[in-house]
């Protein structure tokens, strides 16, 4: 039993701090789809797990807890460079390879940890590791603040660089009389690690929904100025084109209804990144059949090439080789005037706010349709009485 209660009350401290931040990172996780962050948030609960498992040691419950909380520490840490590399260097497909990395180092640091035997200091062969893990941490993330705006991703390299450089001594200030000063900033650093991708996060929010408000108003703009002078073909394909562009997508498609009842089709009027012999294929679907009834039923329907069930949409997607078709109801006044489809290549994940503002264009371009059809119906018979 530690005789002084100032380093079980550092202990709790990093534990509560931990917990709060792993309530917010799993609210965020509806948001942040990406691998980036499901690595962090992995690491952030091995790191939670450490810290509990280092306030129970603290409190003399078992000397293995010092174990558990070595290597959950590392497994952390291993998680966090992984979760850092997605976010520096570009999405891959390594999730579950990390994982069972980090496992693996878990195991080694918990293994070393062990030959110290109980209440023993920290192992060299783990204080390395983790300064070294939080070095190549830091320095992608010095790499990468250049580019990026904001404070997120300087505050993320800050505290990880000072954690390397607060533990590269470890074992020499958790032995015999603990360095309770050291013990403190080691466990504020930690918690500055969760405060830093919380304030990455929310900037990253910001800039996305400043980026969108643009987006709209230039779509707003261009339907505006064309509507009345563009013929509708023209007018979509420039839509289309200003639409894909602004997600950074390759493939676009817009299909608008004709007919009526069991006759009716959604025939294609524009389109981007597809070849011609797909358009030729595809040039017309047929209201009612199954695929084409699932795109309009929702308001955003998000379909992956591994998890779609349709054998149609399964094939289409192969043969324009897209991982992802989002499918937006062009909605006018009087019920569904079209639709649009938008297909993304291997690598590119749709945020939430990326999909509200498709729902957004879709909606405004369903009724600009229905406008210009109506506008062309009374220029025509306008001629007719001419």
């Amino acid at each position: 039993m530690i005789a002084t209660q100032g380093i079980q009350g550092i202990a709790f401290f990093e534990a509560t701090a931990c917990l709060t931040l792993l309530v917010l990172f799993i609210h965020l996780k509806r948001d942040n789809p990406g691998v980036f962050y499901k690595l962090w948030l992995f690491g952030w609960i091995c790191l939670t797990l450490a810290s509990f498992s280092e306030l129970g040691y603290f409190f003399g419950y078992s000397a293995s807890l010092q174990i558990m909380a070595t290597a959950s520490g590392i497994a952390a840490l291993v998680l966090f460079l992984a979760s850092i590399v997605q976010l520096t260097l570009g999405q891959n497909r390594f999730f579950w390879p990390m994982i069972w990395l980090s496992v693996l180092m878990a195991v080694t640091a918990g293994y070393y940890q062990s030959k110290s035997g109980p209440w023993g200091p920290a192992r060299w062969e783990s204080t390395i590791l983790q300064s070294m893990i939080c070095l190549a941490s830091g320095w992608l993330l010095w790499r990468a603040a250049s580019s990026v705006r904001g404070h997120g991703t300087k505050l993320l390299a800050g505290s990880f660089t000072l954690l390397a450089l607060n533990n590269l001594n470890r074992p020499q200030w958790t032995f015999g009389e603990i360095h309770l000063l050291r013990f403190a900033f080691d466990h504020f650093l930690n918690a500055s690690l969760g405060i830093g991708m919380i304030v990455l996060l929310l900037e990253a929010a910001r800039t996305r929904s400043l980026e969108i408000s643009e987006k709209m108003r230039q779509f707003t703009l261009l339907t505006a100025s064309s509507s009345q002078s563009l013929a509708l073909p023209v007018l979509l394909q420039k839509v289309l084109g200003q639409i894909t562009g602004s997600l950074g997508v390759t493939h676009g498609i817009i299909r608008l209804k004709e007919g009526e009842a069991d006759a009716a089709e959604f025939v294609c009027r524009a389109s981007v990144g597809y070849t011609d012999s797909y358009l030729k294929q595809l040039d017309r679907m047929a209201a009612s059949s199954p695929g084409l009834q699932a795109m309009i039923q929702e308001d955003c329907r998000v379909s992956r090439f591994e998890e779609e069930k349709d054998p149609k949409i399964r094939r289409a997607m192969a043969d324009a080789g897209i991982t992802q078709l989002i499918s937006v109801p062009l909605r006018g006044k009087k019920g569904v005037v079209g639709v649009m489809n938008v297909g993304a290549l291997p690598g590119k994940r749709f945020h939430e706010d990326e999909l509200t503002y498709l729902v957004n264009v879709a909606s405004f371009l369903g009724t600009t349709v229905e406008n210009v059809n109506l506008f062309e119906q009374l220029k025509n018979v306008q001629q007719q009485w001419v």
